[in-house]
């Protein structure tokens, strides 16, 4: 019986990962209900991806990052609580290359609230924020301080910026 149990308990969790890949358009909200979220590179174009309380979102490879690519008409909006904080992480032991802002003309809306961001520094600047409209609080950031190829890392990087 107790096999049976456990064997339904990994069935459930198997189902309820999502993965998380490409360009998002519109507003995309992953929730504790479709946790973990698996993702590569995640481009939020004309969109808004919003992040619910108490997700675990799982890095795939050293290649993946979250970012936004078209200014005001992006935002990421990640939005733990105290008693339920976001995680962002790595599947493995590798670094991955982080959350940054690709526009430079127009300033994306990123927020950052109640989450722990861990494993950064696949890439030189970790969170990458320039010309970004930014909020972090409560949160947690923890990376390597050099890439794997031994360059330095920045950490948070948020010239031109406003916070």
């Amino acid at each position: 019986m107790r096999f049976v149990f456990a064997l339904l308990c990994l069935a459930s969790s198997a189902m309820a990962q999502t993965n998380l890949s490409g360009f998002v358009n519109g507003t995309v909200r992953p929730t504790k209900a479709q946790s973990p979220v698996t993702f590569g590179s995640v481009i939020i174009q004309s969109g808004t991806l919003i992040v619910d309380p108490g997700v675990e979102m799982i890095a795939a490879t050293a290649n993946s990052y979250i970012s936004t690519n078209t200014g005001s008409f992006s935002s990421l909006l990640i939005q733990g609580t105290e008693l339920e904080p976001v995680v962002i992480r790595p599947a493995g032991s590798f670094a991955w290359r982080g959350i940054y802002n690709v526009s430079r003309s127009t300033r994306a809306r990123i927020e950052i609230n109640n989450a722990m961001v861990l494993g950064l520094g696949a890439t030189s600047r970790a969170i990458n924020l320039p010309s970004t409209n930014f909020l972090l609080s409560n949160s947690v950031f923890q990376g390597s301080r050099t890439t794997s190829t031994g360059t330095a890392t920045l950490g948070i990087y948020a010239t031109g910026s406003s916070g």
